[in-house]
């Protein structure tokens, strides 16, 4: 039993007539009723029937017949996806992102890259920087993307974008008012943190570019979101990228303040195993990332 002779034996079941299957394939009747009598042997049942000179199926025959069509289906889905695949407009990814780029940046650039591309499956796991690198080393994400510096070696690593960076307050904070602050201000003043350890040492290292080498701390709060929240309800300051606070910049719920960072950006990162082989859609979700980020 193979494929040819199911649909030699669909074309009889539509036309009703073992001329009409020979004559659309090219072959002689002989041919086909070969075919037929090769089916009803292997599905052990009699599948078709004459009657007033047409070829009508049987119980058993309408079962084989869904049957046939849904391979005929299959294998025509089968045969379209595998050539978007081979075109690269179809396919998988799962990414591993830090909770700052995966939180405010990639939701957008991935949404507009899979309306481009409606036949591809995105996965976005949004962890810690440590738990991206864990992840790639253990085969759960195709690639990573963080706002980190302490990537091992072993990896494949690109900037993707150098992103700014704001402190900010609450527009009722004190220091909000001011056109200049003096590191002797920022000093005396309290800061919100994030909860991770890494986090952490990252905005220290930051502060201590603006002269604030002891930073008061008021909260250590588990997520972007929750530091913003406490930032807005005058808790302290708080160190993000802007793109963290880009809509509470605009809504007013939150001000950026005129303090000069050396450098003022931080950059996210593009990480992958130089081991791993990735397929065309996936070489272009890279190049459609590199091109939305700078």
């Amino acid at each position: 039993m193979n494929f040819h002779k199911l649909e030699i034996y669909c074309k009889v079941v539509e036309e009703g007539s073992v001329t009409a299957a020979a004559e659309h394939f090219h072959v002689t009747q002989p041919v086909v009723s070969s075919h037929l009598r090769d089916l009803e042997v292997f599905f052990d049942a009699k599948l078709l029937h004459v009657e007033k000179r047409r070829m009508l199926v049987t119980e058993p025959g309408r079962a084989v017949y869904d049957y046939a069509l849904s391979i005929r289906h299959a294998t025509a889905a089968t045969r379209s996806f595998s050539s978007a695949l081979a075109a690269g407009d179809a396919g998988r990814v799962v990414i591993g992102a830090s909770h700052g780029p995966g939180g405010y940046l990639l939701p957008l650039h991935l949404s507009r890259f899979r309306a481009a591309h409606p036949r591809v499956e995105i996965e976005l796991a949004v962890v810690g920087s440590s738990k991206v690198i864990e992840g790639l080393a253990d085969g759960l994400y195709d690639i990573g993307i963080v706002a980190s510096d302490d990537v091992p070696p072993e990896l494949d690593t690109e900037i993707l974008s150098d992103e700014p960076l704001v402190l900010i307050a609450a527009p009722g904070h004190p220091l909000a008012r001011r056109r200049t602050i003096a590191t002797a201000a920022l000093q005396e003043a309290e800061f919100v943190f994030p909860y991770s350890p890494r986090t952490q040492a990252w905005v220290r290292k930051c502060l201590a570019r603006l002269g604030v080498k002891q930073p008061r701390v008021s909260m250590k709060l588990g997520s972007w979101e929750a530091t913003k929240q406490a930032a807005m309800e005058g808790a302290g300051l708080l160190l993000a990228y802007r793109f963290c606070v880009e809509a509470e910049l605009r809504g007013r719920r939150l001000k950026a303040l005129p303090v000069q960072l050396d450098p003022m950006t931080e950059p996210v990162l593009l990480i992958r195993s130089p081991r791993r082989r990735y397929t065309l859609m996936q070489e272009q979700l890279f190049t459609f990332l590199r091109g939305a980020m700078k």
